[in-house]
């Protein structure tokens, strides 16, 4: 993964909502579990769980469209 490209798109994520941004940040950087999350954030589980999801899937988008070649 560009890590440059993957900081960019975490921004932009970032402006959209800012909650699915943490939870990415805190699932893929700091290892920390659904629960924990939870309990930080002050949302359900269900909640983080979706927005894991969510988050995953638009940086991946993000992703694919910041790639060389790709359509933007």
């Amino acid at each position: 993964v560009d890590v440059l490209a993957l900081e960019e798109a975490l921004e932009h994520l970032g402006e959209v909502s800012e909650r699915q941004a943490q939870v990415f940040e805190m699932r893929f950087f700091s290892g920390l579990r659904v629960k924990e999350i939870a309990a930080l954030l002050s949302v359900s589980e269900r909640t983080v769980k979706r927005d894991w999801t969510v988050a995953r899937t638009w940086l991946a988008r993000e992703l694919y469209r910041q790639a060389p070649g790709k359509p933007r």
